[in-house]
């Protein structure tokens, strides 16, 4: 099963999460966030928007 993450950024303030598919390899990395509680906010977005996104090929 998929599986979001929320770490500590290296700097040990912010933080961000990690998405791993269900081989456990990471497909997806946020941007740093001032809280844990931004972190989760911006999980629940991706989770709320991602099944309803297209592709934009430009290749």
């Amino acid at each position: 099963m998929a599986q979001f993450t929320i770490k500590r950024a290296s700097n040990s303030v912010h933080y961000y999460w990690t998405l791993a598919a269900n081989n456990g390899e990471i497909v997806a990395v946020s941007e740093t966030y001032n809280s844990k509680a931004a972190a989760m906010h911006g999980i629940n977005s991706v989770k709320a928007i991602a099944g309803t996104a297209w592709v934009n090929d430009l290749a």
